[in-house]
């Protein structure tokens, strides 16, 4: 039915739309490497808070008098994930300056 140049013409074709959405997936990749340590510490700051607001409900509500203990070590543990995230965000920035000097 199609001709050999027509199934070489749609091979090149995917592969354009291919490297197209690998070119957007890449660029400007210092903005989203920050977004996403943004994004890490954020959620970690609020598993942990939650985390320890459970632990105090289940002491209060069932009684169990070592729950309490773990409270400020989940309470930490959050606060330690937006510590961690700051690298993250110190290399997309790098990232980002890097590149500006590039193309300056």
């Amino acid at each position: 039915m199609y001709g050999f140049s027509y199934r070489i013409r749609e091979f090149f074709s995917r592969i354009g739309r291919l490297f197209s959405f690998t070119d957007r997936v890449y660029s400007d990749i210092g903005n989203k490497i920050c977004a996403l340590a943004k994004i890490c510490g954020v959620l970690g700051l609020i598993v942990g808070v939650l985390g320890a607001v459970v632990l105090v409900l289940l002491t209060l509500i069932l009684g169990d008098e070592e729950a309490i203990f773990l409270a400020p070590v989940v309470a930490v543990s959050g606060i330690a994930a937006v510590i961690a995230s700051w690298p993250l965000y110190a290399f997309g920035q790098m990232v980002q300056d890097i590149h500006m000097i590039r193309y300056k």
